[in-house]
């Protein structure tokens, strides 16, 4: 075989481009095997974060749930009930409070619906420590029915939910002297060696502020020692 007298034989030549294809053709392969694999790692990564995303938005929509709606309300100190709570700015509590047995506060949302110290009326809620276990009398037992009872937890610590319709109390006033259908809402704690409690009744003429005392129970009411 004669020599190409300038560098290559045609051989030589079609061999090196059948080569040049070759490794062009590998190198191509090469290069779409990377892309792919690059593509299904990045979809991975968008597949894992999508969840991760969604978890933040839920754990950002239950902060938001979570805020406490006492953050803005009146704080109330008892010293010599020993206990505090906080309650909705617009809401009243009882006028000349030296008047009222120790540890006793009455508070309402409306001036009709706000107890009076040192007199028989006690409004639609009544707040009291009292010394020893008094728990056993204040279980809405006697002139209630649909007596319900939860275990609750608080800043004051463990507790115990009544809640209870009035009836027959007008015929006995010593048990309460409440109209009959009036919704009744007692919230009992033991502490310290002392009782306190959380008295609400919704009567026919009363704002409806369960919702607002269950807030301030649950959320608020704490000892102060």
């Amino acid at each position: 075989m004669k020599l190409n007298t300038k560098g290559f034989s045609p051989l030589n030549i079609l061999l090196l481009v059948v080569i040049v294809g070759l490794i062009g053709g590998v190198g191509y392969y090469v290069y779409n095997s990377q892309k792919k694999t690059n593509t299904e790692l990045d979809n991975a990564a968008m597949s894992q974060g999508e969840p991760q995303k969604s978890e933040k938005k839920k754990e950002e929509s239950k902060k938001t749930e979570e805020k406490d709606e006492t953050a803005d309300w009146k704080l109330y100190t008892s010293e010599k009930g020993g206990y505090s709570f906080r309650y909705p700015q617009s809401w009243l509590t009882a006028t000349h409070p030296e008047l009222c047995s120790e540890g006793l506060v009455l508070i309402a949302p409306s001036e009709t619906a706000l107890g009076k110290c040192a007199s028989d009326y006690s409004g639609q809620i009544m707040i009291a420590s009292l010394d020893g276990d008094q728990s056993k009398n204040n279980q809405l037992s006697q002139g209630y029915t649909d007596v319900t009872k939860t275990e609750i937890e608080a800043p004051m610590g463990k507790g115990t939910k009544y809640t209870g319709v009035a009836k027959g109390q007008m015929d006995n006033p010593g048990i309460g002297g409440l109209a009959d259908g009036t919704k009744v809402i007692n919230y009992v704690f033991t502490n310290s060696g002392k009782t306190y409690i959380v008295m609400y009744n919704q009567r026919s003429t009363y704002q409806d502020v369960s919702r607002e005392i269950d807030l301030l129970t649950t959320k608020t009411f704490k000892l102060t020692n």
